[in-house]
């Protein structure tokens, strides 16, 4: 393994999130947020039970600033064992401990939970969600397909049963394509269907399919554009 694969081992374990561990939050310009436990289980998966294979501590607060930024300072130290050692980093939150005009009893907890959140981050946990990849529906979709086939009981008929969606997602989006009326519209179909062929041409149980369907849709959308141009 190269070096650069060795420091992106951690990363690329993590980075992916499943969608069903996700919510959509309509607060400071809307974001997605992530289910604090399911991290805490990614973080159990690869180290161990929290506490002992990875976890805070140095845990202090700082109420310093609180009158003028009405907020409290949590400053703690994550580690994490790997090969063995502990490794750990030093890191600061700040939230506040009122709820509206009343004391946010839940405070001390949530300051936790969301330290914890924001050093898994620094690992690669969720980085699709923190990098903005859940904007992208295609990326989700894809996410969602993958998880799927990992959860199925029988992982044989969950891949047969999306391998016949692909086909009919295929074969209905190019019987789209054929009535689009205009360029634009044309090349609006194609960068979807094709961007989700890209993708989900990514999990190998169905980057045949996705293959021979780029190819199928690609001569379809020539032949569409070709159509259009000679009619203008």
């Amino acid at each position: 393994m190269s070096e650069s694969n060795k420091n992106m081992a951690i990363w690329e374990l993590v980075d992916k999130t499943d969608p069903s561990a996700t919510k959509s939050v309509n607060q400071r310009g809307g974001y997605t947020s992530i289910c604090a436990t399911y991290q805490a289980k990614k973080a159990t998966e690869l180290w161990g039970s929290y506490g002992l294979g990875w976890g805070l501590k140095s845990v202090s607060y700082d109420y310093s600033m609180l009158e003028a930024t009405k907020m409290i300072f949590c400053h703690a130290v994550f580690f994490y064992m790997n090969d063995g050692k502990e490794i750990t980093f030093p890191l600061s939150n700040a939230i506040s401990p009122m709820m509206g005009s009343k004391s946010d009893e839940d405070f001390f907890k949530k300051v936790e939970t969301n330290t914890i959140s924001k050093a898994l981050s620094r690992l690669g946990f969720s980085a699709d969600v923190f990098m903005g990849m859940f904007d992208d529906i295609e990326y989700v979709q894809q996410v969602k397909a993958e998880e799927a086939i990992a959860k199925a009981e029988d992982k044989d008929a969950e891949v047969a049963k999306q391998k016949t969606e692909m086909i009919e997602y295929i074969q209905r989006n190019i019987e789209t394509l054929k009535t689009s009326k205009s360029i634009n519209e044309t090349k609006g179909i194609a960068r979807t269907v094709l961007r989700r062929l890209e993708l989900q041409g990514k999990i190998p149980s169905l980057a045949e399919i996705c293959k021979r369907g780029t190819i199928s849709f690609n001569a379809e959308f020539e032949q569409k554009l070709k159509q259009l141009e000679q009619s203008q």
